[in-house]
């Protein structure tokens, strides 16, 4: 399964990559910073799924499911964030998007990741 992992935090995109590449198996094919990285990345390159972090600067998770969903509607997205609240969940809900609270155990997130991606 090809990822694109999406989080403002650097540090936080290479611990989730090695989990995810070492750990899981799966094949991190790119990282993004905002949504505006990740609509540019999209653009060239197409993962099987999007992990999403929220709250990011620029544009933060919330716009960017929006335009996944009008630009890439058949590209799946998981919510991996720390803000698990009424307006995030509200909004992934409308959207149809998994939201996971970010864990260091990412084995709900590897599972949910392959639920989504098999639906397409």
């Amino acid at each position: 399964m090809r990822v694109l992992i999406v989080d403002d935090d650097p540090d936080y995109r290479m611990m989730l990559r090695m989990q995810l590449e070492i750990q899981h198996r799966l094949q991190v094919v790119g990282e993004a910073s905002d949504g505006n990285e990740a609509l540019a990345f999209l653009e060239h390159t197409r993962p099987d799924v999007m992990v999403l972090d929220l709250m990011m600067p620029g544009m933060d998770g919330y716009e960017t499911i929006v335009h996944v969903a009008d630009g890439h509607p058949d590209l799946p997205v998981v919510a991996y964030t720390a803000v698990t609240g009424q307006l995030a969940q509200e909004h992934c809900h409308r959207h149809g998007i998994p939201l996971l609270r970010k864990s260091g155990d990412t084995t709900t997130l590897v599972e949910t990741l392959r639920t989504v991606a098999s639906r397409t």
